[in-house]
Order: C-alpha cells, then sequence, then structure tokens
C-alpha cells in the first residue's frame, strides 16, 4: 500500500494510501472511528485483489484510536462536512489518473460518510455503506436526481424488537424515495463490534 498526499478543494492536502493498479475502476473505503487500521487496509486490499484501484483517504491525518473513548472522541472532533470535501478530493485524483468509474464505501463512521461523500462527489456513481448514518451531510433529494446506484446495509440497534429507531427508519425512508436505484438489507438487534 503506497502512502500518498492528495491536494483539491480542501483547505489543505491530505494523507491517504493508494493500492491496486491505476486507471482500474475505484472504490475509496472510509475507515471506521478507530483510523486507518490494519483491519481497514486488508479490506482495501482485499477489493484491490478484485481488480480495483483503492484509495483509503486519512481523515485522523495519521492518528488511530487505542480505546474506544479515544476513538470516540477522535470522531467526535472530526469536521464531517469537511471530511466529505477531503471524500471528493480522493475521487477527483482517481479520475485524475484514469479510473473510468469510482464507487465508496464504509464502515460504521465510514458508513455515514459514504452516503455524504456521495452526496458531495459528482464523480461518485455508487455507494455501499455499512451501517453509519448522518443526516447533517446529505439529503435524499440530492441524491434522488442522482444518477448513482445504493447498496447498504443497515444495523438496527434497539433495546427491544418494538422500540422505534430515528436514523434506521429515516434511513429506510430514503431508501423507498431512490428504490429504483436502490437496494436495502437491514438486520435488526444485531450488537455493533
Amino acid at each position: 500500500m503506497e502512502a500518498i498526499t492528495v491536494s483539491g478543494a480542501a483547505p489543505t492536502p491530505f494523507p491517504a494510501f493508494v493500492t491496486g493498479e491505476k486507471g482500474k475502476p475505484a472504490v475509496i473505503v472510509i475507515q471506521e472511528w478507530w483510523g486507518i487500521t490494519d483491519q481497514i487496509k486488508q479490506q482495501a486490499a482485499k477489493i484491490a485483489s478484485q481488480g480495483y484501484r483503492v484509495l483509503l483517504p486519512d481523515l485522523y491525518k495519521g492518528k488511530v484510536g487505542v480505546d474506544a473513548e479515544e476513538a470516540h472522541h477522535m470522531m467526535s472532533n472530526l469536521d464531517f462536512s469537511a471530511a466529505t470535501v477531503e471524500i471528493a478530493d480522493a475521487a477527483a485524483y482517481l479520475k485524475s489518473e484514469g479510473s473510468p468509474a469510482i464507487g465508496i464505501t464504509g464502515f460504521c463512521m465510514g458508513g455515514a460518510l459514504t452516503m455524504g461523500g456521495l452526496a458531495k462527489s459528482p464523480d461518485i456513481k455508487c455507494a455501499a455503506p455499512f451501517y453509519g448514518v448522518n443526516f447533517g451531510l446529505f439529503d435524499c433529494a440530492t441524491l434522488k436526481d442522482k444518477p448513482v446506484q445504493v447498496r447498504a446495509t443497515l444495523w438496527r440497534h434497539r433495546p427491544s424488537a418494538t422500540a422505534p429507531h430515528p436514523r434506521a427508519d429515516s434511513l429506510m425512508y430514503c431508501a423507498v424515495s431512490l428504490a429504483h436505484q436502490s437496494a436495502w438489507l437491514q438486520h435488526s438487534l444485531l450488537a455493533h463490534r
């Protein structure tokens, strides 16, 4: 995996990692709240092994959480709006390298940023968020007119089978509005790891 620096619309260049052959279809992989860990790098390498160019923007600029308290603190201090600008810059970088198509995926916090990055970048055409939601980053109406494909996995964290989960229900509402271009898989009562 190669360490690079990406420049663009973000106020300052930011670190990232890339793997896979230039010019191939690309996937942007967004980190969990821990940062760019070996596990996230392994996920990126696995995706790249399937014939993709993969870019991991380092949203924490080299920091990695060593425990849940630190990871929560880093996530709480992340400027999510600025992170979506960096994600859009990452997509523009991949496009400039010759990637003919660009998708995005992310896990937990990265799932929320996946949808935000999809909405922010004109270059990202498909998304596969895994169970993160942050509606301050996108509006379903914005995505409705964008030619995109979304495949989402959502975990509904609930204390009981009858307890409502507003974020999950809001995302399902969004899914209905994007039904012609999306598929949604919802898991109930699964614990977060």
